[in-house]
């Protein structure tokens, strides 16, 4: 699954990249810093440990060091594309905070052979401020943990963020690494109206539970009722795999989660379910996802907000973010949830980090909370798809008017119920990995649970 990770990455860091603020070539990368192993601290940091710790702990002297009259230099990763997006931002940031001057540096060169953690590794040794898609290993190592500035900064706001989008950005310590920027997207349960007018079945909504759920894949009775998303970070399961890792801080107990999913592989067993795949072993799952609505034509399936109506053939339209979508003909529903397990629409988010070699993190900090409070993307492009992480923002800039009126209260109602992804990502893998290999294992969720990965 560690393949997988790293392509995942890479594509996350395409979307960044488009998204970050104008280049200057002021500051350049260390060239040759490419490593095939992990540095430790004395590798690339500019002090010994205990000059980096005294450093910090002045640079967080509030009290000496005023938020009302920062002044400082940052550096911020960003490609050639960012001023479309960040321009005017930057402009209005320099306006209120004149002392504070934001440069630029492009980001590091990378290859599919590099890990996650050797390009941040080259980005931090370069710039301050670096945006990042949680989920990735040994960030602690390279960014501050930010919560001491989010504590005393009374201006942060904390409790505006959408509920759980500040703790997407923190490590499986609870390190705060990043401060939310943009909500890349949210994945809930796109149904066929038409499937369920025909039965009589009542459409699904915003607080349906679990067992409403399952009730409605067994009545809709026919082949492939329901068709799980092939991204193990998007499947219906997600949520409930993750639970089982945050109660064993991070490992499972293989009876106790095979008595929770089991009725999910008995569905699949009976072609009620059309199951979570492993994509390393599907190369061409985008055509068999096709195919599959063509023939089966499955009456709710999981996927992003703004993704296309599968089986189809439509495209996006770079006049028209509109164009193709499914919500335009689907109706769409938040993940189900219980008691138990509150926060399971999967979302997305980027969070914005800090360096540990930042020369002035107070200043970076300003920055970044700045930018938090903004509303990124636009109405004419994708990008329509990242929504405010803020639900202030979402309200103050017009954005529940540029979605379709009938899928509102569902993305509403799933961003206060976001399901961040989990803390312990390559447990998360691995396990999601062996759930793919169940129905080659002959259903039997336990023994495959209790298989050791290869």
């Amino acid at each position: 699954m560690k393949q997988l990770s790293c392509v995942n990455f890479f594509v996350g860091l395409v979307i960044l990249c488009s998204a970050c603020a104008p280049i200057s070539t002021e500051k350049s990368a260390t060239p040759g810093q490419a490593t095939s192993t992990f540095p430790t601290n004395d590798t690339f940091l500019p002090v010994s440990a205990s000059q980096e710790l005294e450093t910090q702990e002045m640079n967080l002297d509030f009290p000496e060091v005023s938020l009302t009259n920062v002044a400082g230099e940052i550096a911020m990763l960003a490609d050639d594309e960012a001023q479309k997006q960040f321009g005017e931002l930057a402009i209005r940031f320099s306006q209120e905070n004149s002392r504070i001057v934001i440069d630029y540096v492009a980001p590091p060169a990378y290859s599919a052979v590099d890990s996650p953690g050797e390009y941040f590794v080259r980005a931090a040794q370069s710039a301050d401020v670096i945006e990042f898609i949680p989920g990735q290993q040994n960030l602690s190592d390279i960014f501050l943990d930010l919560q001491v500035y989010a504590d005393r900064d009374e201006q942060f706001a904390a409790d505006d963020f959408w509920p759980g989008a500040l703790e997407g950005c923190r490590d499986s310590e609870g390190r705060l690494l990043g401060v939310p920027h943009r909500i890349i997207s949210i994945t809930g349960v796109f149904y066929d109206r038409k499937a369920f007018d025909e039965i009589g079945l009542s459409y699904p909504s915003p607080g349906w539970t679990w067992d409403q759920f399952r009730e409605t894949v067994r009545l809709l009775n026919k082949q492939y009722s329901f068709a799980d998303n092939g991204s193990s970070h998007q499947s219906i399961l997600s949520p409930i795999v993750d639970q089982s890792l945050v109660a064993g801080q991070g490992s499972i107990q293989p009876e106790q989660l095979a008595s929770q999913i089991s009725w999910y592989f008995d569905l699949a067993n009976q072609m009620t379910i059309y199951p979570l795949k492993d994509i390393q072993l599907s190369p061409e799952y985008q055509e068999s996802w096709n195919e599959l609505f063509n023939e089966y034509h499955p009456a709710m399936w999981v996927d992003a907000l703004g993704s296309s109506l599968p089986g189809t053939g439509k495209l996006y339209s770079p006049d028209d973010p509109m164009a193709g979508v499914a919500i335009m003909e689907a109706g769409f529903a938040p993940f189900p949830i219980s008691d138990e397990l509150a926060n399971t629409s999967p979302i997305q988010v980027s969070c914005l980090a800090i360096s540990k070699q930042a020369n002035d993190p107070v200043a970076a900090w300003k920055w970044i909370d700045f930018l938090s409070k903004q509303r990124s993307g636009t109405e004419t492009s994708a990008t329509l798809w990242q929504l405010p992480v803020r639900s202030s923002i979402a309200e103050s800039s017009g954005f529940w008017n540029l979605l379709p009126s009938q899928v509102t209260q569902s993305v509403q109602f799933g961003l206060e119920h976001g399901w961040y992804g989990s803390r312990y990502p390559e447990a998360y893998e691995n396990l999601q990995f062996k759930l793919s290999q169940v129905p080659r294992n002959g259903y039997d969720v336990l023994l495959t649970l209790q298989t050791s990965i290869p």
